[in-house]
């Protein structure tokens, strides 16, 4: 009885490691082929960072911009304090 129920234990063992090894592969697998995307994914954010960046450094003053301050005065659009 002993023997059986040792080698039940031993089969059990063998196939759980087993089970933990697949899906160990299975998870690495999965990463793997992400990384290309997630490459993309982040190239794309740095380049909305850049162009964010961009869009905010050529941004200019309201005051300082003569075309602006018309366009704002005479379109009756705003009324607020920038314009005066």
């Amino acid at each position: 009885m002993w023997a059986v129920y040792k080698y039940l234990r031993d089969k059990k063992e063998a196939l759980d490691k087993e089970r933990g090894l697949r899906k160990q592969a299975i998870e690495t697998a999965k990463t793997e082929s992400q990384k290309p995307f997630s490459a993309k994914q982040q190239q794309v954010y740095f380049d909305l960072l850049d162009t964010t960046s961009l869009i905010a450094n050529l941004i200019t003053d309201p005051n300082n911009d003569l075309r602006r301050k018309e366009a704002y005065s005479t379109s009756g659009f705003y009324s607020g304090g920038l314009c005066r």
